[in-house]
């Protein structure tokens, strides 16, 4: 979770270099659309602790492009497609948010991408879907492994180094 958090922090920070041009006294809003309420709402505040303690720190030490400060925005997804269209609609009515990241669940990350495509660059974190990368869309980075990605070097580790004799699927 540790090492999620840091990778999750490090594209959001990375991500604000795409934001539009300013001086040096503007904040760089960016967007965290995730689970803080609803059943999945343990990641969304681990998500938020783990994007706050990174600020924290690039803040104390200056920032980034030049002296900028990072402000998060936060939004509840509530852990549904709806409720992370609403979050990202709302950070991007606030015309200064240019990047989200957060999401958990890969139906809501994909819920997400078709309104923010072209409008807004969203890093995943977290999600997990093939179909976030299969849509091909230039404005969405992904920073974990896939389903299919996973499933793949699992099953080479154990046919190439367990060397089972017998293996039973359960799925």
């Amino acid at each position: 979770m540790v090492q999620r958090m840091k990778s999750m922090a490090c594209a959001v920070a990375l991500s604000s270099l795409f934001s539009v041009a300013a001086t040096a006294a503007e904040t760089v809003r960016i967007g965290i659309a995730a689970p803080f309420s609803g059943g999945a709402a343990t990641y969304g505040q681990d998500v938020r602790r783990g994007a706050e303690l990174a600020v924290e720190g690039i803040n104390a030490k200056g920032g980034i492009l030049g002296g900028r400060l990072i402000e998060l925005v936060f939004e509840d997804d509530k852990g549904s497609p709806q409720g992370g269209v609403a979050a990202v609609q709302k950070l991007m009515s606030d015309g200064r948010v240019k990047a989200s990241t957060g999401g958990t669940n890969s139906s809501v990350v994909l819920a997400e991408s078709s309104v923010t495509k072209g409008r807004m660059l969203q890093v995943n974190a977290g999600a997990q879907a093939d179909a976030i990368t299969d849509q091909g869309n230039p404005w969405m980075f992904q920073i974990n492994n896939t389903v299919s990605g996973n499933s793949s070097a699992f099953n080479a580790y154990l046919v190439d180094v367990m060397k089972p004799k017998t293996v039973a699927y359960m799925g």
